[in-house]
């Protein structure tokens, strides 16, 4: 099974602990089952034409799935597995942002506006069990050969930024609105970790009264 990982940057710095789960990633054993690692990174200013420009390589490379990581992101090897068990076309890991209060980057369209954009995104509220949600970021995401061939053959730029979206909510506006039953399974026992001045995790969105009970 081929596995092309993209990796889009703004800038020519990749965190070294983002490099190290790639580097594990990439050498660990999986019980019998055999991966061939493709590995592919583009810096533009512009993230949009970094992600754009790797889908349509990728295409031209041929794969079975492609793993979307960012720069920032650490994780492990069995985080890939269970991404990959999850058996979707657009599966994505949880992971949460930076800035206070820390929410997921998962959301869910509360409003059902058309176009779906950020006014109308709701963080999820759940993040302890895995579910069907309208958009993810794409700090670690997992697409199959159909799901990118069925979206380019109506969108070549599908991360083109839409009105009050940036590309990744933008990519998923239109996966969603492809074909009806597309759908974004997130999957919620990732242990990923965002980098900034130190690893983000679950245990920042908690509740103070939670995370010293854990």
């Amino acid at each position: 099974m081929k596995i092309i990982i993209l990796m889009p940057m703004a800038t020519k710095q990749i965190h070294r602990d983002t490099m190290n789960s790639v580097l594990a990633l990439m050498s660990a054993k999986y019980n019998g089952r055999k991966f061939e690692w493709v590995f592919k990174q583009v810096t533009e200013s512009m993230v949009y034409d970094a992600r754009n420009q790797l889908f349509d390589w990728a295409l031209q490379e041929g794969f079975d799935y492609v793993l979307w990581i960012d720069s920032d992101i650490v994780f492990e090897p069995e985080d890939f597995v269970k991404l990959l068990n999850a058996r979707a076309d657009f599966a994505s890991g949880l992971y949460f942002g930076k800035a206070k209060p820390h929410q997921p980057i998962a959301y869910i369209n509360q409003k059902r506006r058309t176009p779906f954009h950020y006014a109308s995104a709701e963080p999820i509220k759940d993040f302890n069990r895995s579910q069907s949600v309208d958009a993810v970021g794409f700090g670690f995401v997992l697409l199959s050969k159909k799901c990118c061939e069925q979206i380019r053959k109506k969108f070549p730029r599908p991360f083109e930024p839409m009105r009050q979206m940036g590309e990744d909510l933008s990519f998923c506006w239109r996966w969603r609105h492809l074909n009806k039953g597309n759908k974004i399974q997130l999957v919620a026992d990732t242990n990923l970790g965002h980098m900034g001045d130190y690893i983000y995790t679950k245990m920042n969105a908690l509740p103070t009264s939670v995370r010293s009970s854990e």
